[in-house]
């Protein structure tokens, strides 16, 4: 069915992107440490918009649950020690 095809097709371009991002994140925390703090905020921001949606919604959808899990599998991938979230400076 072609409806069966578009749903792999678009799987396939949110894994890509998935991808992407998390490779540049590495790349750009590893090049820049200092932006380190500014990677994990962004985790974290996007974190709060979703779960800010959920509650505009007035209850976690099956979607915003997913989209959270997969944001906490993106952070851990991309940020693989914590030190990376510190200040630059901060001991």
């Amino acid at each position: 069915m072609a409806a069966d095809s578009d749903l792999v097709t678009l799987h396939a371009e949110i894994l890509a992107v998935q991808a992407a991002l998390i490779a540049v994140s590495r790349r750009l925390a590893a090049a820049r440490p200092e932006l380190g703090p500014a990677v994990c905020a962004a985790f974290e921001d996007a974190e709060t918009i979703m779960s800010g949606l959920a509650m505009r919604l007035d209850h976690p959808s099956g979607a915003t649950l997913e989209a959270l899990r997969i944001l906490g599998e993106m952070r851990d991938a991309v940020i693989r020690d914590e030190a990376l979230c510190a200040p630059r400076g901060a001991s």
